[in-house]
């Protein structure tokens, strides 16, 4: 296979920066806030987490995905209180995704958003089916290409059903969409959420993106259909979270954040 994520492996160090403003909307205090946030994950052989710095106090809590959860915790948040939090990250980034050997049935079953077993996404895969997983994890990429248009951000998700039966979406339901037809195909894929940087950063709210990867012959290689990149170097996709309905960790399903408590917390430029 002459994908460019399976050559040599080649090592990045990146200096990622970016800011959280956490804010308290009511006339009253708020006692004992929890806020917890995705830092960039730590992936073997793809993404490792160096170190991190974060302005507040502040613990840091791994999962079996390779998440690593920013958790900040408030005794007392002032009325009407705002406050801007920086978050600093050095990590190396790899140029080839490779895991010897993953859990198969983790990413081939259908899930909230990826409806793998609609008879919808079924018909389509059939006839996108090839005479092995490469060609046709690309003749899906190919489809969703010519075939889902792109609406603009979408505030919620819709579902890779939803992007067949609309014919539309943003990279949310392009990436459903493409790990769904390749689930459908017995082909093990997984959206992933994130940045896609290529040097040091400071990161912008609009620019989190999600994309998909499909597992081939030991190899995740990225589908990024919305963008049109076919396996790009994995040293410019930036890993926060990967979507699964498995996942138990203090964010759970949602994208990037999750509070325990009223306060708010957003994404800043």
């Amino acid at each position: 296979m002459a994908d460019e994520n399976m050559g040599a492996k080649k090592w990045s160090r990146r200096h990622i920066r970016f800011f959280l403003l956490l804010a308290n909307p009511t006339e009253r205090a708020l006692k004992a806030q929890a806020i917890y946030c995705y830092l960039p994950a730590s992936v073997p052989d793809r993404q490792n987490l160096i170190s991190s710095s974060v302005s507040v106090p502040h613990t840091v809590i791994p999962d079996s995905y390779g998440h690593n959860v920013l958790v900040m915790e408030f005794l007392e948040l002032q009325a009407y209180m705002r406050k801007n939090v920086t978050i600093d990250v050095i990590l190396n980034m790899g140029t080839s995704a490779s895991e010897p050997r993953i859990s198969s049935q983790e990413w081939l079953k259908s899930e909230p958003f990826i409806e793998c077993d609609a008879r919808e996404i079924r018909d389509i895969a059939v006839d996108l089916k090839r005479v092995d997983q490469l060609s046709t994890a690309k003749a899906s990429f190919e489809w969703i290409k010519d075939n889902i248009r792109d609406s603009g951000y979408l505030s919620e998700d819709r579902g890779a059903l939803d992007a067949v039966l609309t014919g539309h979406g943003d990279c949310t339901e392009f990436a459903y969409l493409m790990v769904a037809l390749c689930r459908a195909n017995g082909i093990p894929s997984r959206m992933v959420g994130g940045h896609v940087v290529s040097r040091d950063a400071v990161l912008a709210p609009y620019d989190y993106h999600n994309w998909a990867e499909v597992y081939i012959s030991g190899y995740w290689l990225i589908a990024d259909v919305q963008k049109g990149f076919w396996a790009p170097s994995s040293s410019e996709y930036l890993v926060f979270r990967f979507h699964s309905n498995s996942i138990n960790n203090r964010i759970g399903m949602k994208h990037r954040f999750r509070v325990d408590g009223e306060a708010q917390v957003a994404l800043i430029g």
